[in-house]
């Protein structure tokens, strides 16, 4: 299934010797979880693709912003954002 598979990619990015980690890794990996509703996990993957662009990730700034909005919307399943601020 398609968690595994990017569970095993992450696995394997993180042993590598690469200092290049694929920060679309942790974005894949969030949105399935999302999908799945587990939030919480869904935005620990998307805060870390956005960790890893910071630390120099090569992914163009759209991709950064499409898991800033999805890190925004797992805070908002969670609650932790209040719903005035959708207003």
């Amino acid at each position: 299934d398609a968690l595994r598979d990017l569970n095993a990619a992450v696995t394997l990015e993180e042993k590598s010797s690469s200092s290049e980690f694929d920060a679309d890794l942790y974005h894949q990996r969030g949105a399935v979880q999302h999908r799945l509703q587990d939030y919480r996990t869904a935005a620990r993957d998307f805060a870390l693709a956005l960790e890893k662009d910071e630390e120099g990730s090569q992914r163009p700034r759209q991709e950064a912003a499409r898991t800033w909005n999805m890190l925004g919307l797992c805070e908002a399943q969670l609650g932790l954002v209040a719903h005035e601020s959708f207003v």
